[in-house]
Order: C-alpha cells, then structure tokens, then sequence
C-alpha cells in the first residue's frame, strides 16, 4: 500500500484546504496600496515563473494533503498568456473550485470564454471606484471602460462575479453604496476591504470594517444562509431591507481572522508562503526543477514552510510593513 501523508494542518491545528497561486509578479497597474508611487517594482525573472505543468505537480501534491481550493492570483494574472493551460493543469491535479483575483482590464469576452472553458468557475475583480478619473489616480493612469467590460465578459461566460474594493480614508470612502448598487445591479457581490500595513499600503489611512459596514442597513449579524457563502476571510451580511443584497467585508487588521485561517500561498517562482504576512518560506522550484527529487521532497518542503506559520499577522507590530503585496497574492 502507498504511504499517504497526513492532513495538511499547521503547528496551530488548522486545516487547510485553500491556496492562493500568484502566476506572476507583474501588473499593469499602479494601485496606491500594492505599489509605490514612484520608481518601479522588483520583478523576478519571467524564467523563474514556474510552468504550467510545475505548477499542476505543485496542486497535485496539495490534493493529497487535502487541499480543495484554488484562487489563482497576481500580480495580474491575466498577463500569462498561458492562463487557461495553468488552469487546466490545476483542475486535471483533481482540484475543480477554481477562482482568479484580477483587475479585468484585460479580460474580453473570448478570454473569459477561454478561461471558463478550461475550468474556472469564479472570478474576482478590483474595482476601488465608478469615477473615471479617480480610477485613473487609483490605477496608475489606467482607464476604467476595460475594467468594467471585462465585468460583463466574466458574466456573459457564467462566471460568478465579485468585485473586490479596498477603501482608502480620503479617496473613496464616500462611493461605497455606489459601487454596492452598481454590482448588485449587475448580478455580483460587492467586498470591501481594509487596507493593510504592508508595502505601499503601510502608508495609508485605513477605514476599519465598523465604518464600512456604517454605510449600509445590515443584519446585525452573520445569518447561517450566508455564513459559509465563501471560503476566504470575508464575511458576508445581508441588507435588511434588500433581502437578496449580500455586501462582503474583508477586516484584516481590526477583525483579525487568522485563528481560523485555511490557507497557503504559492508565488509565481515556487516559494510557499504560511501567511501573508511571511517574509519567509520554503522553495519548492528548485525541487521542480530537479530530476532526482520526487513528491514526498514537495511535501517535506510545503511541511518545512508550515512550521512557521505564524498564528497571526502581527500588523501591529509592522512586521509585515515592508513585504510587497504584488509579489504575494494578495
């Protein structure tokens, strides 16, 4: 009989089930809180990325350590041009709750078709602001018409579409139950998330989830209906007076959620990251790239990285203020 290696759980007892894959550390964009204002971003070298099939080995390993969940992420991912082939590989691993964090910006309807075609089933979009010019400012200059067909592209496909906005004191604060009609009007569900003190971000002014949640008429608490309508760290909350608006709030600093975190992270060149917050890891492309290495190094090497997972984020304490969240996944 094969040696079948325990449960995926970390030195805190929680069991994770969900990885976040960063396909590339570049974006086209320019958002105040993933990249600095001025001068330009490191990048690793397109040739460290790992392949599409390095990374299906990489999921197929995490499939017997009972991983279930894939959010495929940047950077922009949608600048692999091989995209759908990662996607691919990661479903033919066994893994079919698949997901993307994108801008959209560059996702046309034959993309979305593409991507759907190949197994992606949700998909996630940043969108800060509905205000051209402002979106300009928040992007880096970028315009927002793309963003906002690469919305429709995702549905016209089947996707199930969230839209992701990171509120920022001072920049779009006030157009939160804008951007909320806008989505539900558009068949989504609206997030908004606090910015979190890491790179760029560390040097913005947070508006905190109490204030967030003020601009809306919610359930004073999470029914069961929606408590498990994702498998992240957003919670979700229905309008009271709009019994089928559901608005989903991510609270990184002021709600920490790490006691309950199900998730690792893979960057775009094989680093396994325990947290978000890690600025350390375990290498799993030298090990790929190996051909005397097999799974079970893969599997000491994602343990290694799990030894040091941290039992939370430690924002307050700036730990986390330097690391990059482009490189990261976010």
């Amino acid at each position: 009989m094969n040696w079948q290696p325990p449960k995926l759980e970390d030195l805190s007892d929680r069991r994770l089930r969900y990885v976040r894959i960063s396909v590339t550390d570049r974006c086209q964009f320019r958002c105040p809180y993933c990249r600095p204002e001025e001068g330009e971003a490191p990048c690793e070298p397109q040739k460290d990325y790992l392949s599409a099939s390095e990374i299906g080995r990489v999921a197929k390993v995490l499939t017997t350590l009972g991983i279930r969940t894939v959010r495929f992420t940047g950077g922009e991912p949608l600048l692999r041009r091989d995209l759908p082939s990662i996607i691919e590989s990661v479903r033919g691993a066994g893994i079919d709750d698949l997901a993307l964090t994108t801008n959209a910006a560059l996702l046309t309807t034959r993309r979305a078709q593409g991507l759907a075609d190949a197994g992606l089933k949700r998909i996630n979009i940043s969108l800060d602001t509905l205000d051209p010019e402002r979106f300009k400012s928040l992007s880096g200059g970028a315009p927002i018409d793309p963003v906002l067909a690469g919305i429709k592209a995702a549905q016209s496909v089947g996707m199930k579409v969230k839209t992701n906005t990171v509120v920022v004191r001072g920049q779009n604060e006030h157009e939160l139950n804008a951007i909320a009609d806008f989505v539900w009007a558009s068949g989504g569900v609206p997030r908004f998330i606090e910015v979190m003190p890491m790179g760029a971000g560390k040097d913005l002014e947070m508006v905190p989830s109490e204030e967030i949640m003020s601009h809306f008429e919610l359930t004073p608490e999470r029914p069961e209906a929606v408590r498990g309508a994702g498998i992240g760290p957003a919670d979700y909350w229905i309008h009271q007076k709009r019994s089928d608006q559901v608005v989903g709030v991510i609270a990184a600093t002021t709600r920490n959620f790490c006691a309950s975190c199900n998730r690792i992270r893979l960057t775009a060149t094989g680093s396994v990251r325990p947290c978000l917050a890690s600025a350390t890891g375990s290498e799993l492309r030298p090990i790929l790239r190996d051909p005397k290495a097999g799974d079970q190094d893969l599997v000491d090497a994602i343990y290694e990285a799990l030894a040091i997972k941290p039992e939370g984020h430690q924002f307050s304490d700036g730990i986390a203020g330097a690391l990059p969240m482009m490189s990261l996944g976010g």
